[in-house]
């Protein structure tokens, strides 16, 4: 399973990324709401963990992947 992880505050980013991690997922990060919505459209995630409070593009505008 591979999962994107969301969120703006590196040592927590960190912490979630290594827990899911020592569980054996694949896990990726991005630090804002741009990035996140750019790697989501790039990659076949299975599950996005997503912080609503982003900068750049807030958690809910990242949630319409499609582009349009």
């Amino acid at each position: 399973m591979r999962i994107l992880v969301v969120e703006d505050d590196g040592p927590l980013a960190t912490f979630v990324r290594k827990g899911l991690e020592a569980e054996h997922y694949a896990v990726d990060t991005a630090g804002d709401g741009e990035q996140a919505r750019c790697m989501a459209l790039e990659s076949d995630y299975d599950l996005l963990v997503l912080d609503l409070n982003l900068p750049k593009l807030d958690g809910i505008e990242v949630l319409p992947l499609h582009p349009s």
